[in-house]
């Protein structure tokens, strides 16, 4: 009788080892796919941009201003100070722009500061670098993710009191300055840190 309560009893701990085991090892498969990726769709948009495993800049799902075309600024003599390029300034350039600009009329800059998309608040205008990630990293991605036009998109990069940088979401994805009066497509990002 001994013995049986000792098999049996064996029996339990490697019934309860094994299901542990298994338990774990499906932990660490979820621990696996949570890892974040371009395309993902999280924070409010789609990853374009991962600074790490945990950080990175969205875009939002659709254009901004109903994907009609809006000027970046109305002054076409005014030197805003937004001339950053680099990955991280378009959060600063899009706050140059409203500081000079004002709230009087609707313009690029403007309609990303005050999206309010699935709960964020935190939008802008992506400067020329972030912008092309996105063409990069989305658009030009065997999959076309983003929902892109193939037209010209805003950035918040600043060339002179007269011009702004802008990107051509085509087959080439060049990189131009245009007149700030002109109209084109905006695509507003974040920044996001996973918790």
């Amino acid at each position: 009788m001994k013995n049986n309560r000792i098999s049996i009893l064996t029996f339990v701990v490697i019934l309860i080892t094994g299901v542990a085991t298994i338990f774990s090892s499906c932990r660490e498969e979820d621990d696996v796919e949570k890892k974040l990726a371009i395309g993902d769709e999280y924070a409010g948009g789609i990853i374009f941009y991962l600074s790490s495993e945990n950080a990175g800049l969205v875009c939002a799902k659709t254009d901004q201003n109903n994907g009609n075309g809006i000027q970046w600024a109305e002054d076409q003599n005014s030197i805003t100070g937004a001339i950053g390029t680099a990955v991280g300034t378009g959060q600063a350039n899009t706050t140059a722009i409203i500081a000079d600009a004002g709230t009087s009329i609707d313009y690029a800059a403007r309609v990303c500061d005050e999206l309010d998309l699935e709960g964020y608040t935190d939008w802008f205008l992506p400067s020329k670098d972030e912008l092309n990630l996105m063409y990069q990293n989305l658009h030009k991605a065997t999959s076309a993710l983003g929902n892109f036009q193939t037209e010209f998109y805003w950035s918040s990069t600043e060339d002179d009191a007269g011009d702004a940088w802008l990107q051509e979401f085509n087959t080439e994805g060049g990189q131009y300055f245009n007149a700030k009066d002109s109209e084109f497509r905006v695509r507003a990002v974040r920044a996001f840190v996973k918790e």
